[in-house]
């Protein structure tokens, strides 16, 4: 390529140049607006999202998606969510889920999906009962969530505190 003639031979095989002439896949990097519930509003930039609803019944739960899906072929991935308010009742979630998961539910209510849930610190897996998994979360408190493909289970954090292995 024109210019890499000035690169000095050291430079040439650095971490970033291997991860670019090697990795073939795409990794999300922010909230997808189109790929949301109806009471959830995403800024323009992906990275803040707004909650809309009435908050009275579970139909008002909503999820939104990644930009992109995470290929299993990552191996390890992990992303983290501020919560900057928790509304009237807590009731977030923090979790993954696939493409056909309805979105007006939240994470592990529906199959093919799993979560973290703030008001009862729950975790959900395909269905609406929860089990006790950690603390609960309010404002101010910073969710991690992680997946490892290989061991095909995923974890939690709370203010960098590792919650343990989900399942």
């Amino acid at each position: 390529m024109e210019g890499e003639q000035n690169i000095p031979p050291y430079l040439k095989n650095s971490p970033l140049d291997l991860y670019k002439k090697y990795v073939t896949f795409t990794l999300p990097s922010s909230m997808n607006k189109m790929d949301c519930s109806k009471n959830l509003n995403v800024e323009d930039d992906g990275y803040l999202v707004h909650y809309n609803g009435t908050g009275v019944t579970d139909i008002d739960a909503g999820i939104v998606r990644s930009d992109c899906p995470i290929p299993d072929k990552v191996g390890l991935f992990y992303f983290e969510v501020e919560i900057t308010s928790k509304g009237e009742n807590g009731y977030l979630g923090v979790g993954f889920c696939e493409k056909e998961v309805r979105l007006d539910r939240l994470p592990g209510w529906e199959p093919k999906s799993f979560g973290y849930h703030g008001d009862d610190g729950n975790k959900f897996e395909s269905n609406g009962t929860g089990a006790p998994y950690g603390p609960i979360f309010t404002t101010g408190d910073i969710i991690g969530c992680g997946i490892n493909f290989y061991k095909k289970k995923a974890f939690y954090t709370k203010n960098g505190k590792n919650l343990g292995m989900y399942k």
